[in-house]
């Protein structure tokens, strides 16, 4: 369709159906030259010398109508042959223009791949952001608990008047309220008021507790570990006074882990709390 289109517009073939039709004008002009020759043949009578100059004349006729037809036959050649010619043009010209856009299309295609390829290695980037920035954030998250652990561990320790009034409460249901003994050094400040806040809800709740005062050798702490614990006999068999305490300040959120005495003339039912230094 494409090729006819090309060879409508094309002025030379335009051209081209010109002088085909000439060519065949003159073809049938030809034909009815001689065909009009032919029918003044002589009769089979004819004598030349009577009639010589009709058949001089006639012999002229035919030969033009030859002429004629030869012209006409040549158009027509003419014109067969540049038809093809503008054909076999026409159609090189498209081929041309198909094979350049083939490459076209390969070219696109290529760039598409290209492009496609691109777009998957951004995806890629992308989630890889992505999951280093969720593990930036996770360590963010982890930082932040150290540092709020950290922070915490920085404050000093208190028993706030919510846990003291749990606590009294708790420890005044104790079914043994013996002596003991609460130790903190008397050169830090914070393990001394802990302490001191410690004594008091003890002695509050109906306990025989001697708090650390002054510079009296029982408050001082030369060796022991940091934070607060409470000191039994056997921690594998403690007191019933020793646990007990250990429940009731654990149900207020205060942890006192439990540790032997390591002195072989530590009683079986005595409970010390020893206030070390804040961790």
């Amino acid at each position: 369709m494409d090729l006819v289109v090309k060879l409508v517009s094309s002025p030379w073939f335009w051209a081209d159906i010109i002088l085909s039709i000439s060519g065949g004008l003159i073809v049938a002009w030809g034909l009815a030259v001689e065909n009009k020759a032919e029918k003044k043949i002589p009769p089979p009578d004819f004598r030349p010398d009577i009639f010589a100059d009709i058949a001089e004349a006639q012999k002229r006729e035919v030969e033009r109508s030859w002429k004629i037809l030869m012209t006409g036959i040549v158009f027509e050649v003419v014109a067969a042959f540049g038809i093809s010619v503008i054909s076999g043009l026409e159609i090189a010209d498209l081929k041309d223009k198909s094979a350049a856009a083939t490459l076209e299309a390969k070219q696109a295609a290529k760039q598409a791949g290209e492009a496609n390829e691109r777009a998957a290695k951004f995806d890629a980037d992308r989630v890889m952001v992505e999951k280093e920035a969720e593990e930036i954030r996770g360590t963010n998250f982890v930082l932040q608990a150290k540092l709020l652990e950290l922070e915490g561990k920085q404050k000093p320790r208190t028993i706030t008047s919510e846990q003291q009034t749990n606590l009294i409460a708790c420890l005044s249901r104790a079914p043994q309220k013996g002596k003991i003994n609460i130790f903190a050094s008397v050169i830090d400040a914070e393990a001394l008021d802990f302490a001191l806040q410690i004594c008091d809800v003890l002695t509050k709740a109906g306990f025989d507790a001697h708090c650390p005062t002054g510079f009296a050798p029982d408050a001082m702490i030369s060796i022991g570990p940091p934070g607060t614990s409470i000191v039994v006999k056997d921690v594998k068999m403690p007191s019933p006074q020793g646990a007990y305490l250990q429940r009731c300040f654990m149900s207020v959120g205060i942890e006192i882990p439990a540790i032997n005495s390591g002195d072989a003339n530590f009683s079986s039912n005595s409970v010390e709390i020893d206030v070390g230094q804040h961790f």
